[in-house]
């Protein structure tokens, strides 16, 4: 069997393993801000407080001495996440105009593959933000986990180094796997929180091709949106099909007109006609 073939292989089965957590982790309930923000919730769109962040890991550069730190806005999981990335000297001078490149990796042993992500932009002080999907959390007595690769050059000169990232399993499911048919199969992730105030709500997703162990921006599509409160059996009106933005980025707006658990359905397009062939629900907890 030829090398080729052999990581081809290896590929699939960790794609399945993935496509089978996503299938029988369905999470929980989980409470977080709701807050209806202006912004999408991509990364660089906004830069929050340092007070905001959470460490996830640090480290200092020999021969330069640059200390370099990695945040998060929540304790990572198995969903869309923005990475922070802080360079400084030792004197606390913020490094501006460095070249930053972001390279996720799921080490599960015997294989491994990469997720979908976003390569950081500069935003002010030193501080960059980049972002990843994580597909899958961490898999206990299997490798090393998630790890962040970052090349980082700075004045001609790159290094290398790597931050372990703790990926949990997200309480509530904002990334899923769906066939499309002939167009292939997607990831798609909801960049909304667990929990939103009652009321119109603009929605952005993210929606990513799977192509062995690459991730491509998928673009070109609408996403046709519906509300559903089982509970209550209605939904609502006022519902816009989330459009593509460019890089694999759809916006639209869903309105959710009382508290309660509410679904999120939708549909993929392409030139007017369906083309995905699987459900795809995000559940979402409306608040007063």
């Amino acid at each position: 069997m030829t090398r080729p073939i052999m990581k081809g292989i290896a590929v699939w089965c960790a794609l399945m393993v993935v496509m089978h957590i996503l299938i029988s982790c369905n999470g929980g309930e989980h409470q977080a801000d709701n807050t209806d923000t202006a912004d999408s919730g991509f990364a660089g769109e906004r830069m929050p407080t340092d007070e905001a962040l959470i460490p996830v890991g640090d480290t200092t550069l020999s021969g330069t001495g640059l200390q370099v730190s990695l945040f998060s806005e929540t304790a990572l999981s198995s969903r869309y996440e923005n990475l922070y990335l802080k360079v400084e000297r030792t004197d606390g001078t913020p490094v501006s105009g460095a070249g930053v490149v972001f390279s996720p990796l799921m080490d599960m042993g015997m294989m491994s593959h990469g997720a979908p992500h976003a390569q950081p932009v500069e935003l002010t002080n030193g501080w960059y933000c980049g972002s990843a999907v994580f597909i899958m959390p961490d898999v206990e007595d299997m490798g090393r986990g998630w790890l962040l690769n970052v090349a980082l050059s700075i004045e001609g000169k790159t290094d290398s180094l790597t931050f372990k990232l703790p990926i949990m399993q997200a309480a509530v499911t904002r990334t899923m796997t769906f066939d499309a048919g002939g167009e292939g199969r997607f990831f798609i992730s909801l960049l909304m929180p667990d929990s939103v105030g009652k009321g119109r709500h603009k929605t952005a997703f993210l929606l990513h091709g799977i192509d062995q162990d690459a991730f491509p921006a998928a673009d070109g599509y609408s996403i046709q949106l519906k509300t559903a409160m089982p509970g209550m059996g209605h939904g609502s009106k006022g519902n816009t099909d989330a459009l593509s933005q460019g890089s694999g980025k759809y916006e639209g707006t869903v309105d959710f007109n009382m508290p309660g658990l509410w679904e999120l359905h939708g549909k993929l397009f392409k030139d007017g006609k369906q083309v995905s062939t699987d459900p795809i629900v995000f559940k979402v907890d409306v608040t007063g």
